[in-house]
């Protein structure tokens, strides 16, 4: 397999960082699943490290703006 087979994953990506720079909450809300926040909707590699991240959400003011350009600089170099 080489790089222009995987043409369809990297939408895949790219798409979902577009999806996450659009809607952070997917990501990282009271709300947010794996189902939201993961490109493919299977579980957290490490659930107890996402749960602790959103229990965290109230002391982290900028977290949604770092977030977003955390994704749009990763993005640019996609």
């Amino acid at each position: 397999m080489n790089m222009l087979d995987q043409g369809p994953l990297h939408m895949e990506v790219q798409q979902h960082m577009e999806k996450i720079i659009e809607t952070p909450s997917l990501l990282i809300s009271v709300d947010a699943t794996y189902k939201t926040g993961t490109m493919d909707g299977t579980e957290w590699e490490r659930p107890a490290a996402v749960e602790k991240i959103l229990e965290m959400i109230p002391e982290l003011p900028h977290l949604t703006e770092v977030l977003v350009a955390f994704f749009k600089d990763a993005l640019m170099h996609w």
